[in-house]
């Protein structure tokens, strides 16, 4: 058994090619489902808002991982480590 099915293979490949427009797809219609249900008066406000956020967390998720944001943060945090050893040694050593 295959994975990869040949009637997709054309929107496999463009989903592929295109990761961030997928995501963003995804995310906008999980967003117009939780709004229409909001809508219908299925869900509370306070519900939907938490829905919503959850939503869009993972779609700047994706983003950050996705366009290496992740990387520099991870960079950062670690001249910061580096830094902060360098200057404690300096400093309290002698003390």
């Amino acid at each position: 058994m295959q994975h990869v099915s040949a009637d997709n293979d054309r929107v496999a490949q463009w989903c592929a090619a295109h990761p961030v427009l997928l995501a963003f797809g995804l995310c906008a219609f999980g967003l117009a489902v939780v709004a229409a249900v909001w809508g219908f008066g299925i869900l509370t406000p306070a519900t939907a808002t938490v829905i919503a956020f959850i939503y869009v967390a993972c779609l700047g998720g994706f983003l950050m991982e996705y366009l290496g944001i992740n990387e520099f943060i991870r960079g950062v945090r670690f001249l910061w480590f580096v830094l902060t050893g360098v200057w404690w040694l300096l400093t309290f050593w002698r003390a």
